[in-house]
């Protein structure tokens, strides 16, 4: 399974992106009965987009105060 490319953007975003895909990808290669080829992208995007706007963005604002 490839690595997926993080969107362009803020470094912090991209760094935290390929943590979350690692585990993602952790997770999926211990559970393959969870998903199918054709639909295994589309998820590990989603979840890695998801995970990574919300830890980032729960710490910037951890940091601001």
């Amino acid at each position: 399974m490839k690595r997926l490319r993080a969107p362009k953007g803020d470094r912090a975003y991209r760094q935290l992106w390929r943590v979350v895909d690692g585990a993602v990808r952790d997770a999926f290669a211990m559970h393959p009965d969870y998903l199918n080829r054709a639909n295994e992208r589309a998820a590990r995007e989603s979840i890695c987009k998801r995970v990574t706007g919300a830890v980032l963005g729960y710490a910037q604002g951890a940091l601001k105060k």
